[in-house]
């Protein structure tokens, strides 16, 4: 009897150490648990946090590069506007004056060496051209002769063939319309002269260069012999 009681008191005691044993497992697990939770809670929110830093400081570089493009703008139009003023005499700003005087000092050098070689070196048609527009203030040359400085020839199979007319007047002014450009107004005398031109009687010369206009007109017989010989030089506003 006394070894029953005893068993029965060791299986019990065994029970009970089993149930505290499963209770302790049961309440580590849960812990375990809980932990597992709030470790997954803290990392979302310090994802979430991350994501709202980086947007931050994206919207912070955006807008600080708009404030610096246009403060920049602003600045730079002002400073420009202030150079303008200053250029016509309106400005009266020491710190450009240092800008002024080399701008003028520099001009003036371009213009004096400009007009040295003009006068001193040799004829191109560059200088030509830059004469030109000195004397004449930006005006174009027109020239008025009876003898045109491209004829247009039929041949014998109807083909059109280019003649330039051995003429002291075309070689001498020829150069200088092709240098400066302008008009050449005269008698349209080739026998494919009018196919050639447009219904104004205009076409652009030399051919493949294009620089001068040709302007023909239409005379009759009668009219070719009241014509001048000499030939007329001007120069006409664009």
């Amino acid at each position: 009897m006394r070894e029953c009681a005893l068993a029965r008191g060791k299986r019990r005691s065994e029970k009970k150490a089993t149930s505290k044993a499963g209770a302790r497992t049961k309440a580590r697990i849960r812990t375990k648990h809980a932990s597992t939770k709030k470790i997954v809670m803290l990392q979302r929110r310090e994802a979430k946090t991350q994501q709202l830093i980086l947007i931050a400081f994206g919207a912070l570089a955006v807008t600080a590069c708009l404030a610096t493009l246009i403060a920049s703008r602003l600045f730079w139009r002002r400073w420009t506007d202030e150079v303008r003023q200053f250029l016509r005499g309106k400005g009266q700003r020491r710190e450009f004056q240092p800008i002024l005087g080399d701008l003028r000092a520099m001009m003036d050098r371009i213009s004096t060496e400009r007009w040295t070689d003009a006068e001193t070196g040799a004829w191109t048609p560059q200088r030509l051209k830059d004469t030109l527009v000195g004397y004449l203030q930006g005006e174009r040359v027109v020239v008025l002769a009876n003898r045109e400085p491209y004829i247009h020839e039929y041949n014998e199979d109807r083909t059109i063939r280019v003649m330039r007319p051995a003429s002291g007047l075309v070689t001498a002014l020829e150069p200088v319309m092709h240098a400066c450009s302008g008009v050449w107004i005269a008698h349209g005398g080739g026998s494919a002269d009018r196919v050639t031109a447009d219904p104004n009687g205009r076409l652009l010369v030399p051919p493949g260069e294009e620089s001068y206009a040709l302007r023909r007109i239409w005379l009759t017989p009668e009219e070719e012999k009241s014509v001048p010989v000499a030939p007329c030089v001007d120069a006409q506003a664009r």
